[in-house]
This record gives structure tokens, C-alpha cells and sequence, in this order.
């Protein structure tokens, strides 16, 4: 229940990146002024994206410490345990989300014409 190989939010990133750097290196090239700036929104929204990933991985490493504890008979509370595994799951489903969306952002691009 790991959720460890959802990396993988580097590479896309850098292709959205090295898209627009093109698409702002033609306007250019075309006469229209263009600015473009990695280290602004996007760059915001991957630390945002990244921020929740760790957080839905702490939530991962939490619950399955629950499930552990509860199925090897130490001190757990079956309550507390679902609402870890709860927490857990709701926020996989969000950082999938978040996967789908920046991969339906990142085709989108590159069906642009240039």
C-alpha cells in the first residue's frame, strides 16, 4: 500500500518545461514579446503537488504502523486504525488525481501546435 512509485512528477514536469521554453523561444523568434519564468506558478504548483505526495506517503507509513500494531496484539484501538487506513486511502485517490490531471495537462500540450 506504498505509495512510493508515484514519483516520477520530475520528468513530466521538465517536458511541460522544455515545451513552453520552445514555444516562448518562437515567439520570440516571430516578434511577440514573451516571458517565460520556471520558477513561478508551475514551479509553485510542483512544489504543491510534491508537498502532497509526502503527505499522503506520511499518511501511508502511519497506517500500515497502525495495522502492524493492531494485527501483531499490541496496544491499538481498531477505531483509530480505520480512520488512519481511511485518511490513507482518501489521500491516495487525491494524489492520483493529481497525476491524471498534470498527465491530461502535459497531452494537452502536446497536441498544441507549435
Amino acid at each position: 500500500m506504498s505509495i512510493h512509485g508515484v514519483g516520477g512528477g520530475g520528468a513530466v514536469y521538465q517536458a511541460i518545461q522544455q515545451r513552453m521554453q520552445a514555444k516562448a523561444t518562437q515567439r520570440n523568434q516571430a516578434g511577440t514579446a514573451a516571458k517565460f519564468d520556471p520558477a513561478g506558478k508551475a514551479g509553485k504548483a510542483v512544489e504543491s503537488v510534491a508537498q502532497a505526495v509526502q503527505q499522503a506517503s506520511d499518511l501511508d507509513h502511519s497506517s500500515d504502523k497502525m495495522v502492524i500494531d493492531l494485527a501483531t496484539g499490541r496496544d491499538a484501538n481498531i477505531h483509530t486504525t480505520m480512520v488512519e487506513l481511511e485518511k490513507s486511502d482518501i489521500a491516495l485517490k487525491y494524489v492520483v488525481q493529481l497525476r491524471d490531471r498534470a498527465l491530461s495537462v502535459y497531452s494537452e500540450l502536446m497536441r498544441a501546435q507549435v
